[in-house]
């Protein structure tokens, strides 16, 4: 598996699980733009 799609496959299964209690903070929202953020700078 490319490390890029382990990456992913975490970022999904966080995602699924902040939102599985039905109560996403704004914390894990504003954590998950920064890393979508690093991820999109660092792939340029």
């Amino acid at each position: 598996m490319e490390k890029t799609d382990f990456e992913l496959l975490l970022l999904k299964t966080v995602f699924a699980c902040m939102a599985c209690d039905q109560a996403i903070d704004a914390k894990e929202v504003t954590h998950i733009q920064q890393r979508a953020k690093s991820e999109a700078s660092s792939a340029l």
